[in-house]
């Protein structure tokens, strides 16, 4: 692409959509992603992008050369998949929405038109059809209406009525005793429960807020900011949740606010030393990259400005990894053939940068990854259980980073801390690979509690010796 047109430069934006990629791979061959392109020149084509930023950090860090976005399609399914392993439902699809569900043939493929239109697609819809034979595997039949192209949320809609039937009712990761919805639980469901600080910062969120119909102030109408023209409201995966709408009849969801934060906050959390334990940064459009609204360069240097202010922070930056990848593959041919995993994915090959000062360093990882291999290393590295057998399946992370320090990502390796007394102090230390974790200490006197003495990077800690205290005792624990 470089040879025809600059970084700057918009290029067109061809189909990605959940069926249309699954007959692009055309189970493993690849070989019919011009069939079903809807732009065969341009479906071909690739920028080199050694010499931007986000190729350069590739060089300087890990490049994860095998590295598949996990759900076939666009950027709605992978980010669902991307929080919760699976695909959201919309209940009684059937009888609501009609027409927006798939016609398929005896094969999966997408029905197509007669005389005298023939050779048209019948109904290319962003909801599957119960009883339709799945082209991945024509064995077996989708036993709900699944939500798989791009579809709003009525927790979070971008105009109109927020009751709209073409607005997918909310998934319910808040009551495993609902018998009208499944229940689906997302990572950010498991780290409340496990106690594990977490924010999804997005562009432009505070704006979309103030913009949405669900804003109770609003009372049903949408204002018109044009700054946020470009934001996705289908990107926003958690707020397609119970436990995460931005409001609950009508008034402001603590719970939401808390975890659902504008992109400016993570900034001030960098500069402010309170950014939490996991963090999933979500761009505003034009920083996205993708084709069609979006330059190839301004986002590159957006992910730069990231990495730079978390290196900016010292203290930070130390016990921080940042993965850089793409949501899905924006309709382009790969050579590749994804693994066989299930009949949501994987999709074709999309590029994955693992930047930290533990990751090894000009290194390219031929490991097999996903989207889900994301979510696998927040489980491992935090003791969380898996959502499904999708992202239990999947390999973490780990071979990425400095073998020396591996145990800090293994839950099941606890660490062992050391004592050598020294004159009239006792020094304690553990493997190099904890230096991030934080210690604490607490007595054998009653209703004692556990507080923390120790939160920087090393690996060393000195105490006096004092017999006249009661007996203490130490642990580490993940910050």
């Amino acid at each position: 692409m470089e040879t025809f047109l600059d970084p700057t430069n918009l290029t067109g934006d061809i189909v990605h959509r959940y069926w249309q990629e699954q007959f692009q791979i055309d189970k493993g061959s690849n070989d019919m992603f011009v069939t079903w392109s809807d732009n065969p020149g341009l479906v071909m084509s690739h920028f080199d992008a050694s010499q931007l930023p986000e190729g350069k950090l590739a060089q300087q860090y890990v490049m994860c050369d095998n590295f598949f976005h996990s759900a076939f399609g666009g950027s709605f399914l992978n980010h669902q998949y991307f929080i919760a392993a699976q695909a959201p439902v919309y209940p009684n699809a059937a009888s609501t929405v009609p027409n927006n569900i798939a016609a398929l043939d005896a094969n999966g493929l997408l029905l197509l038109t007669n005389f005298p239109n023939s050779g048209r697609l019948f109904r290319d819809g962003n909801i599957t059809p119960i009883g339709g034979v799945c082209f991945a595997n024509t064995n077996q039949t989708f036993d709900q209406n699944y939500a798989v192209n791009t579809i709003y949320s009525r927790n979070l809609a971008n105009s109109g009525s927020p009751t709209a039937a073409t607005l997918l009712p909310s998934q319910n990761d808040s009551n495993t005793n609902d018998a009208t919805r499944p229940y689906i639980p997302t990572i950010g469901d498991r780290m409340d429960a496990a106690g594990v600080s977490w924010k999804w910062y997005s562009g432009g969120w505070d704006r979309a807020l103030a913009q949405s119909p669900n804003n109770a102030a609003h009372y049903g109408y949408t204002s018109n900011d044009t700054s946020i023209a470009l934001f996705q409201w289908h990107h926003q995966a958690f707020a397609f949740y119970d436990n995460y709408a931005p409001w609950t009849n009508g008034v402001r969801n603590p719970r939401s606010a808390a975890h659902l934060q504008d992109e400016n906050n993570f900034f001030a959390d960098v500069t402010n030393n309170t950014l939490p334990s996991v963090c999933f940064i979500k761009p505003l459009g034009p920083d996205n990259e993708h084709p069609g609204y979006a330059a190839l360069l301004q986002g590159q240097l957006h992910v730069s400005n990231i990495v730079a202010a978390v290196q900016s922070n010292p203290a930070l930056w130390a016990h921080t990894a940042i993965i850089v990848t793409y949501d899905e593959h924006g309709g382009r041919w790969d050579h590749v053939a994804p693994p066989v995993r299930d009949i949501w994915g994987p999709g074709v090959r999309v590029p994955g940068i693992i930047i930290s000062p533990l990751a090894r360093t000009n290194y390219v990882d031929h490991t097999q990854y996903e989207t889900l291999s994301i979510l696998k290393t927040i489980e491992n590295r935090f003791g969380v259980a898996p959502l499904t057998a999708a992202d239990a399946a999947a390999n973490s992370l780990a071979p990425a980073f400095n073998s020396s320090l591996a145990s800090a990502t293994d839950p099941v390796t606890l660490p062992t801390i050391s004592f050598a007394k020294s004159g009239g102090n006792v020094t304690l230390s553990w493997p190099t690979g904890y230096a991030s974790f934080v210690l604490q200490a607490t007595t054998n006197l009653v209703n004692a509690s556990w507080s923390t003495v120790n939160t920087g990077t090393s690996n060393q800690y000195s105490v006096p010796i004092d017999t006249t205290q009661p007996a203490v005792f130490y642990r580490l624990v993940r910050p």
